[in-house]
């Protein structure tokens, strides 16, 4: 025991909280805690999960080489306050760690099949990227869903690294496959929508259903929180194998000024771009609505609607976040190139019928929409000053 005490922390002196790891000594293979501390996971056989090594709680009589604790929910998780049951954390015995194995000469995992390009980890020259490419995600009708990524060349004197960004704002048919759950089964989409990692459905209530626009498969999805915006990113990245973000507010701004800025005259800025001036509203003529991307004329980058149509969600900044471009809600007089709407869950969802209110959907103001960043890495050299 005296020699076990050295190596493994175990629940000799009524210990309740683990240790640094590495702060007991190594053992021959130079392993440190693998004994104590941490009880840690092994692969799962015969349709059973368990854990080996014993742990921080544990007596040390108790411990044995054929010790294990097997996963049992009920048991593990008896006084969790959540319903339903949490699947990923444990309440009442959280002594479960894991230690990393490393397969010499597996075979590197395939990635995932796209159109165009290749997910990019190093790039050896801006020059060897191309000008754009086109990837796509699934939709209901069990079709494709493609949408188009332009390079943007960055620029080092504004600290702007190259990237790409999408030609179109994210659509309805890009959006609703993910949001109702088409990629998973019924039981994990309810988990994941109270875990937070999905948003909630949209129902009666909504303007985005009420008003039929989510049935708008070419039109902007919108009203979504930021927390949305930025969980659809993380999904997509899944489902590609690329690193699509929102884009920060520094690269919305200088996507902004490379496009050509604001125009001055009010004509042409309506020809580019979606306003409460030329918005179509719904047969009551209550509502105004966004319109299909890629209607308007498009910017000196090829972008459509960085102006107007959806206002876009952005990286954060000061423990706050906003959209920017205006909306289709909005005069275009009140438009100017630092317009930007701060989130703001008592304005944006005053008139909200539920409660708690929704922390993944606006209704009083649901202008917000996606603009898709994919991010690359290129030798910083290869930042063009101008591009």
């Amino acid at each position: 025991q005296a020699v076990l005490s050295e190596n493994a922390l175990l629940d000799q002196l009524g210990n309740s909280l683990t240790l640094d790891v590495a702060s007991k000594q190594p053992n021959r293979l130079g392993l440190y805690d693998l004994l104590g501390n941490a009880a840690e996971w092994v692969q799962p056989e015969g349709g059973s999960s368990w854990v080996r090594g014993g742990h921080f709680q544990l007596e040390v009589e108790q411990l044995s080489a054929d010790w294990r604790a097997t996963e049992d929910r009920e048991v593990w998780n008896a006084s969790s306050p959540k319903l339903p049951n949490d699947t990923w954390w444990y309440v009442d015995h959280y002594y479960q760690g894991f230690r990393l194995v490393c397969e010499e000469g597996a075979e590197e995992k395939p990635k995932p099949e796209t159109t165009g390009l290749t997910p990019i980890e190093t790039t050896p020259s801006l020059d060897d990227l191309p000008k754009s490419f086109t990837d796509e995600v699934q939709s209901y009708n069990k079709k494709k869903v493609p949408f188009e990524m332009v390079l943007i060349p960055g620029n080092k004197e504004q600290n702007i690294k190259p990237f790409y960004v999408a030609k179109t704002e994210v659509t309805w048919g890009m959006f609703e496959y993910w949001i109702y759950g088409g990629d998973t089964d019924w039981k994990s989409y309810i988990d994941e929508m109270g875990r937070g990692i999905r948003p909630s459905s949209l129902g009666h209530g909504h303007p985005q259903t009420d008003l039929g626009l989510i049935n708008e498969k070419q039109q902007p999805a919108i009203g979504m929180s930021w927390r949305v915006a930025q969980a659809y990113c993380r999904w997509l990245s899944e489902q590609t194998g690329r690193s699509y973000r929102l884009p920060t507010d520094n690269e919305w701004r200088y996507l902004l000024e490379q496009s050509g800025g604001v125009p001055v005259d009010r004509q042409s800025l309506l020809d580019h771009s979606l306003f409460l001036d030329n918005a179509d509203w719904d047969e009551l003529e209550l509502f105004t609505k966004p319109r299909n991307v890629g209607q308007g004329k498009p910017d000196k980058l090829g972008l459509y609607d960085l102006i107007g149509n959806a206002a876009e969600w952005v990286q954060p900044m000061g423990g706050k976040r906003w959209v920017r471009g205006g909306h289709f809600a909005m005069e275009a007089k009140d438009f100017n190139a630092d317009w930007l709407a701060v989130e703001d869950q008592a304005v944006w969802n005053e008139d909200y019928p539920n409660f708690p209110v929704s922390k993944s959907w606006y209704l009083a103001h649901y202008y917000q929409g996606i603009r898709l960043v994919c991010a690359i890495e290129v030798p910083v050299d290869e930042v063009r000053s101008k591009p």
